[in-house]
């Protein structure tokens, strides 16, 4: 029996099962599958998921088959009561150039037995409570491809080796940029995800998709794209297109019997690549896709890990930024910080150069020099902090130190993020696409986010970020503010690195600064969003959180001599225009040729982007600028 996604039974682990289950026939033969097909019940599904599966190039359709299998194989052995029995159905091949493999596993449910148990009046009653449910997946071989459909937990057999990229693709040849329902993780911004459903159907822009993963999309199948011989042509309605569902699967939400189903795929697999026009329309879903495979994660770990390991030993460049995923204000507000039980000193928060130090000084020289012996301990380390105001140890934040990594890797000739403990991959045009629209909002938009130069903005010759901007402050009409808090329903967020007040043009420049154009151009355009949010709320409500502010800020040491008054300190806030800016340093200049050779640094394109975007929707100002170190630069009078 196949068992629809309606119709699943939640399946707890063997483990968990503590009274032994009723004794059933838990075999399958190719009559009880016929007999099981009789009248009464349809021939059609609706709904199918269709998965489409990596094929090596060494290996046929059918030999990845074979390797699914034993792969599974392997894992029951180890651990037989998670990985219940594969048993094959034999079914008939009436299909020319396709071969079928039909898998199904059994697994038992108790409900709500652990729950009522001591509750029942006869211990006779909790064999009721017993309910088996069937996994089943299907393998569809064609010569050159890999398909499945599954019902139950089936997709679990086979997680480890979908192609998550052949939905979307598949998408851009057949659906209208008309949408009913998404499902979107967003990577930029205060919120992680959301759901997203539209009265009528909505056509999605380009613009608007910088900072999401689109998890789920439900749209209409573009009818005017199929041609006159076209299977689907021939069983739906042009005027009424049934709708697709995308997520890491191909859904066609038409019902459809085993026979319309191979045909389906076979159609897939010969559809036309879209025409330019189309692919331009469609290009926000070349976004980046969530890696799933574990030993796929395991891989780009262990890249990353070894990358990181030549940064230290070799001093090899790496795109790599450290940060606490679960709380980026905490983090930079945060003290104390300790790799293990040794001290980061005059770190607040540590930086990639910081760990350089500490771990070329404590670690020995054979794990340095030893790829496996550094992964195993770089997986073991925690790194920790303290957050701000506190002194009490046990509340101490503790994660393992990879998990605070966020950075860009290549492997196999793809781009690989790891953002927030989640690794992406870039699909389609979409890096290409990131380049263009970062030079062209960077260098040609009518509201270019580059500016050319601050006013009063001195060299950079300062060994560090705190240098810089210590000296920076002392120039005319700024304003020191590196590690100085304001207190916010967000927790203790640092305002500003530097304030400044351009008396000829009016405009207030709210300053973020950041040593580097990489990975750690996250961590700037997320406080500097996070600022933006605070002070534009907080002027709406009678700058009380700024008042409090303004104590603070008096009462560091840079600003002792400041003749700034409270009072003077608000109406800085109150100019007629407000620019939030993240000061980036580099030993080359920003112009198009840099971006394209020497500035790869795909996360931090995308920050800059995405932060532009989301201040842009809340009617924010936000601008880019660069100083050149080690070098003179021209100021801008």
């Amino acid at each position: 029996m196949l068992i629809s996604h309606e119709q699943r039974l939640v399946t707890l682990p063997a483990q968990a099962v503590t009274t032994r289950p009723p004794e059933r026939d838990n075999s399958y033969t190719n009559s009880d599958v016929s007999r099981r097909g009789e009248v009464g019940v349809s021939s059609k599904r609706s709904n199918n998921a269709i998965w489409k599966l990596v094929v090596e190039d060494d290996e046929t359709p059918v030999q990845t088959v074979d390797h699914i299998l034993s792969r599974y194989s392997e894992l029951r052995k180890g651990n037989p009561s998670q990985y219940q029995k594969l048993e094959q159905i034999q079914t008939d091949q009436p299909f020319a150039s396709v071969e079928l493999q039909l898998w199904v596993r059994s697994a038992w449910s108790r409900g709500l037995l652990p729950f009522l148990k001591s509750y029942l009046a006869s211990e006779e009653d909790e064999e009721k409570f017993f309910r088996s449910s069937l996994d089943v997946c299907l393998f569809i071989a064609t010569k050159s491809s890999l398909f499945a459909i599954t019902s139950g937990n089936g997709y679990r057999i086979l997680s480890d080796y979908v192609d998550y990229s052949f939905a979307f693709d598949t998408a851009k040849k057949l659906i209208a940029n008309n949408f009913k329902e998404a499902d979107v993780r967003e990577i930029t911004g205060p919120r992680t995800g959301r759901t997203e459903t539209y009265r009528y159907g909505y056509s999605i822009s380009k613009s608007e998709s910088f900072g999401k993963v689109w998890k789920r999309l439900v749209g209409r199948l573009d009818s005017t794209r199929l041609g006159p011989k076209s299977y689907l042509r021939a069983i739906i309605d042009p005027n009424r297109p049934p709708a697709l569902e995308l997520k890491s699967s191909f859904v066609l939400r038409k019902s459809l019997d085993l026979r319309q189903l191979i045909s389906l795929v076979h159609e897939l697999e010969a559809l036309p690549e879209p025409t330019k026009e189309h692919a331009l329309e469609l290009s926000f879903l070349d976004s980046l896709y969530p890696v799933k495979p574990k030993g796929h994660r395991e891989q780009l770990n262990r890249r990353l890990i070894e990358e990181f390991r030549l940064y230290l030993v070799e001093g090899k460049s790496i795109d790599l930024d450290i940060c606490d995923p679960e709380d980026v204000a905490q983090y930079y507000a945060g003290t104390s910080f300790k790799l293990g039980r040794w001290p980061i000193l005059a770190a607040d928060p540590p930086e990639k150069e910081h760990l350089r130090n500490i771990l070329l000084d404590k670690l020995r020289v054979e794990i340095l020099e030893d790829s496996r012996l550094f992964y195993e301990k770089v997986k073991s380390m925690r790194l920790s902090y303290l957050p701000a105001d506190e002194d009490n140890e046990s509340h101490r934040v503790v994660h393992e130190l990879h998990k605070y990594f966020h950075a860009q890797v290549q492997s196999n000739g793809d781009t690989y993020f790891l953002l927030d403990k989640i690794w992406y991959r870039s699909q389609g045009t979409f890096l290409e696409n990131l380049k263009t629209d970062f030079l062209e909002e960077t260098f040609d938009a009518p509201d270019r986010i580059l500016l050319s130069d601050l006013p009063g903005k001195k060299p950079w010759t300062a060994k560090d970020e705190d240098g810089f901007n210590r000296n920076q402050a002392t120039a005319e009409n700024y304003y020191y503010g590196d590690k100085i808090f304001a207190v916010s329903d967000r927790g203790k967020i640092e305002l500003f690195d530097l304030l400044l007040q351009d008396q000829a043009s009016g405009v207030l420049y709210v300053i973020q600064v950041k040593d580097g154009f990489d990975a750690k151009m996250r961590d700037a355009c997320s406080q500097i969003a996070t600022a933006a949010d605070v002070i534009e709320s907080d002027l709406k409500h009678e700058k009380s959180q700024l008042r409090a502010y303004y104590k603070e800020w008096a009462a560091n040491a840079e600003n002792s001599s400041s003749t700034l008054t409270e009072e003077q300190f608000l109406a800085l806030f109150d100019a007629q225009e407000r620019c939030y800016v993240v000061l980036a340093a580099t030993k080359t200049d920003f112009t198009r040729e840099t971006f394209e050779t020497e500035l790869p640094s795909h996360i931090a394109r995308r920050e800059v982007i995405t932060t532009r975007q989301e201040l842009k929707g809340k009617g924010i100002t936000f601008r880019l600028v660069h100083t050149k170190k080690g070098a003179a630069t021209n100021v801008q009078k």
